[in-house]
């Protein structure tokens, strides 16, 4: 709005864009520039142009960067973005318009509501309470904007760098102390609430054009959302083979909704599937325990101060399954009997044969410490060769399978089997536990007379997941009251 110094904000990105040697343009868009009237900054930069035509107004779904002083004013912008490529930065403390002040009905949406609009249309959203910053630094709220611009700096969303943003700050006839102490705090803010803003590798329009060619093209985009995101996670977690092997399966799977308004059953199978092909083993918690922003986070929940040492330990205790299932499956299968013997329950007795584990404690924070979860991590390319890989594999195979078998009795009845993909969760001998637990429920299901199959599937699933004793206890006092 202005009054807010919004210009500060979109000739310091132009200034930054020049400083990284791009040709730039901006505009400020019409509207009212007063002190509360809505106002529009628009920037564009480039290279290897003679020079840039700009158009006054973004293609829709098209900006990489929303940056809204004022959230009811991003919230009206959000279309612009999308959730394929679009960075969008908020300052979270309102200031309500006029009509906001003097209803009394409510007739504006409240602030969750913005957010999440927001949210449909971006890839990242970063809530910043740029003026309480300012009030905790003891500076005015009008530098906010000056905030605003240092969380841009330290998000990567663009491809500048922070010194491209000082240069172009130092140079700045407005950039007195409280600018710079605000930026610098927008910096640090970005520093330890930012997740990865790096662009994308699977852009949203293939995932749909898949769907098209499926005959899927009324599925809601709530949908589309999920099956997005779930295909960069397993990009990440393997490779964009893996993923398209989900997405496969899940378009395979999708024949059996019959309620494309809700789609209770594709959500459950977008959602869990991917879920269940994540899971997680060493090298995935090596991956993830080496991640700068673990750090950040960590840093963060400290209250690290500048000259402070902080120490990350992780205690770590793999189960013998955990461990050997990291093996190439066909050297665990060669040496079965001495890994049966290693860990029988004749050497260690059936009480300490359960719960033998190798307990290890490493410094992550350390070079030696860090560099150990690092290797770990990088040999995640040979998790499809793996003993642990192929038994998951039997397991989510058999999933598929109990769903295709429910799908063709009746809807309901397959959308409580693709949710029952809700029982297998946690590590090592629990998480082996439950996923006989969910055979065990789908056999009871089978067992069941056709008529009561159905209401049975709902019933019992639904007091495995809510019993306050767990699930093993659930199923069992389930099994009694439905037999």
């Amino acid at each position: 709005m202005g009054g807010q110094g919004g210009g500060f904000i979109g000739e310091g990105i132009r200034q930054a864009a020049e400083d990284a040697g791009f040709q730039t343009l901006g505009v400020s868009l019409p509207g009212l520039a007063q002190r509360g009237g809505e106002v529009t900054y628009y920037v564009e930069f480039a290279v290897g142009f003679e020079k840039i035509l700009l158009s006054p107004y973004p293609v829709e779904k098209e900006i990489d960067v929303l940056i809204g002083q004022e959230l009811l004013e991003a919230a009206r912008y959000a279309h612009y973005g999308s959730f394929e490529k679009t960075v969008a930065i908020c300052d979270i403390n309102r200031r309500f318009a006029l009509a906001e002040k003097v209803s009394a009905g409510g007739s504006y949406p409240p602030q969750k509501e913005l957010e999440e609009r927001i949210k449909r249309h971006s890839r990242t959203y970063i809530s910043v309470p740029a003026q309480d910053i300012c009030k905790k630094l003891g500076i005015s709220v009008q530098n906010a904007n000056a905030v605003l611009l240092g969380v841009l700096a330290g998000s990567n969303a663009l491809p500048l760098k922070q010194d491209n943003f000082l240069r172009a700050l130092r140079e700045s006839k407005v950039a007195g102390k409280e600018v710079t102490e605000a930026f610098e705090a927008g910096l640090r803010y970005s520093f330890f609430s930012i997740g990865n803003t790096e662009p994308l590798r699977i852009p949203y329009k293939d995932i749909d054009a898949r769907l098209a060619c499926a005959g899927y093209t009324d599925m809601p985009v709530r949908i589309k959302r999920l099956l997005y995101f779930a295909m960069q996670k397993l990009t990440e977690y393997q490779d964009e083979q893996y993923a398209e092997r989900y997405l496969k399966m899940v378009i395979s799977l999708l024949r059996f909704e019959k309620d494309i308004s809700t789609c209770i059953f594709a959500e459950h199978v977008v959602k869990h599937l991917a879920n269940w092909m994540g899971y997680e083993d060493a090298f995935r918690v090596a991956y993830l325990k080496t991640q700068p922003n673990r750090f950040k986070t960590i840093l963060a929940e400290a209250e690290y101060k500048a000259g402070e040492v902080v120490e990350v330990v992780d205690y770590l205790k793999p189960d013998a399954e955990e461990l050997y299932g990291l093996l190439p499956r066909w050297f665990v299968d060669a040496w079965a009997a001495m890994f049966d013997l290693l860990w029988s329950e004749k050497l260690f007795g059936e009480r300490d044969a359960k719960r033998f584990a190798y307990e290890q404690k490493i410094v992550s924070s350390s070079v030696v410490g860090f560099l150990k979860l690092w290797i770990l991590s990088k040999l995640s390319f040979m998790r499809p060769y793996s003993w642990r890989f192929h038994h998951e594999w039997e397991a989510i195979n058999e999933y598929v399978g109990d769903i295709e078998w429910a799908g063709v009795i009746s809807y309901d009845l397959a959308c409580s089997i693709a949710e029952s993909a809700r029982l297998v969760k946690g590590y090592g001998g629990i998480r082996r536990d439950l996923i006989g637990i969910r055979k065990e429920f789908v056999a009871f299901v089978k067992d069941c007379s056709s008529k009561e199959r159905q209401e049975k599937a709902k019933k019992v699933l639904s007091c495995m997941l809510a019993h306050k004793d767990g699930i093993e206890k659930g199923f069992a006092e389930a099994k009694e009251k439905y037999r």
